[in-house]
């Protein structure tokens, strides 16, 4: 919650200047020096500010409406794909979903978005390069999706507060996903109620 605090204090400043990240997924993630090597070691420092989390590799950013060229398909949504497709912009709504499962991937080690998923998005681009229509493949991604999506989880200790909130932040429907301050705030009430029990 602490790490995802920091990256949604970063993000919230990048859509704030009107910019879309892209590319937020756990390797994008630093820290300002070595955390530690238990998870108390690491939960300590930060507390402290020892160590900062850093949001990094800006090189694919795009102001908000930029017709963009990269994903990643572990940590986008297929709606990210599908615009870039269409010719369409980045929206804010894409940084929130990557955000969440990157969260996903740090409580549980594993990558977000489901093989079935990944494999219907590696046949539309690849359908996609040869010049026929890859919007099929995605509907067929977007159908598993929606049922995964239904039904994922992260088993305790988890706080529930956390799991609700990265379930609304990887919503099939952009329009349902909070913004970058709305995760923000709802990261620092979950925080700080933790430090008070």
């Amino acid at each position: 919650a602490l790490i995802g605090y920091e990256m949604a204090s970063a993000l919230k400043a990048i859509h704030e200047m009107g910019f879309v990240h892209l590319d937020i997924k756990p390797s994008n993630i630093l820290f300002s020096k070595q955390p530690g090597k238990t998870g108390k070691e690491v939960l300590e420092k930060l507390v402290k500010g020892e160590v900062k989390v850093k949001l990094s590799d800006l090189g694919s950013a795009r102001k908000r409406g930029e017709r963009f060229i990269q994903y990643t398909p572990e940590y986008c949504p297929i709606d990210q794909v599908e615009a870039l497709f269409k010719g369409e912009g980045a929206q804010f709504s894409m940084d929130i979903y990557s955000l969440g499962a990157t969260l996903y991937t740090l409580l549980t080690r594993q990558p977000f978005n489901p093989r079935e998923v990944l494999s219907q998005i590696n046949d539309a681009e690849l359908l996609y390069k040869d010049n026929k229509d890859p919007l099929p493949s995605l509907q067929k991604a977007k159908e598993i999706y929606v049922k995964f999506h239904e039904v994922f989880t992260i088993e305790e200790p988890v706080d529930r507060r956390l799991v609700e909130l990265i379930k609304s932040m990887t919503s099939p429907e952009p329009e349902k996903r909070p913004s970058a301050l709305e995760v923000y705030k709802r990261l620092e009430e979950i925080i700080n109620n933790n430090e008070g029990s």
